[in-house]
């Protein structure tokens, strides 16, 4: 990938106006997932009342 930019940047003459960082980032991470998050609050806000305690207690 980042050879193939390289070739293209310097194919329309922007090699040495862009500067491209590349960063590592994992394949997947729930973190920086949005719809992760939305989903965990959503389950926090529907089981919130179903706690363990509450569950054993009877009620």
């Amino acid at each position: 990938m980042r050879f193939q930019l390289m070739v293209h940047l310097q194919q329309m003459g922007l090699s040495n106006e862009i500067e491209v960082e590349f960063i590592y980032l994992p394949a997947y991470s729930p973190k920086l997932n949005l719809v992760e998050y939305v989903i965990h609050l959503i389950r926090r806000a529907i089981f919130a009342p179903f706690t363990h305690r509450h569950f054993f207690a009877g009620h």
